[in-house]
């Protein structure tokens, strides 16, 4: 793939809309501008040999899509080269023939060739035998709009008004800080944690 291609980031654009990121029920959606794309893909140091789709043979659109990006990570002191892997998208009609596993199984071929010894991506899936996991969660704040949007779901039990308080962040205002404020330290976490968890 040419990132500097328009037609080609358009096209990419136009499939990532219909197959990447989605829902159980396919409400949810990712919708990237074409600068927004190559924001994410055209980073300093990137390569265009780990920008990849493959296309079906007879008129040539889109069946999948995979990119990597080359990252330095500090992991205990030490600087690590490693590859940053986004946008794996497969299109529906092609899902169920393992069509994923052969994508990512070249772009581990293209990352060896290329001297990255680690790899790195997001799943909604457990994956087997990662070198380390972690987890992250969103906070709703504008509960009202997320929901309009079908970003997500008011539960059946609530109304969208009490889904909306629920998660509303509070007045600035009725925020009273209390000595200095500071950036967090490692010595912060558990009670970080427990007013996270409280929320």
């Amino acid at each position: 793939m040419d990132v500097e291609d328009d037609a080609q980031v358009e096209e990419l654009k136009e499939f990532l809309e219909n197959h990447y990121v989605e829902d159980n029920v396919g409400n949810f959606r990712l919708k990237y501008s074409a600068d927004k794309l190559r924001w994410g893909i055209q980073m300093p140091g990137y390569l265009k040999e780990l920008h990849f789709m493959v296309r079906s043979a007879g008129k040539g659109k889109i069946m999948a899509s995979i990119i990597g990006v080359p990252k330095t990570l500090i992991i205990c002191g030490k600087k690590v080269k490693m590859l940053e892997v986004n946008f794996l998208a497969v299109h529906q009609k092609v899902r169920e023939k393992r069509m994923a596993q052969i994508v990512i199984q070249e772009m581990m071929r293209r990352k060896r060739l290329l001297g990255f010894p680690q790899a790195f991506y997001t799943s909604g899936h457990s994956m087997p035998t990662p070198f380390t996991t972690c987890h992250y969660m969103n906070r709703f704040i504008n509960g009202e709009t997320l929901v309009l949007t079908k970003y997500t779901n008011c539960p059946p039990d609530m109304s969208l008004k009490e889904f909306d308080r629920k998660y509303r962040l509070p007045n600035k205002k009725s925020i009273k800080l209390q000595g200095k404020v500071r950036p967090m330290e490692k010595k912060d976490v558990p009670a970080v944690f427990k007013l996270f968890k409280d929320q």
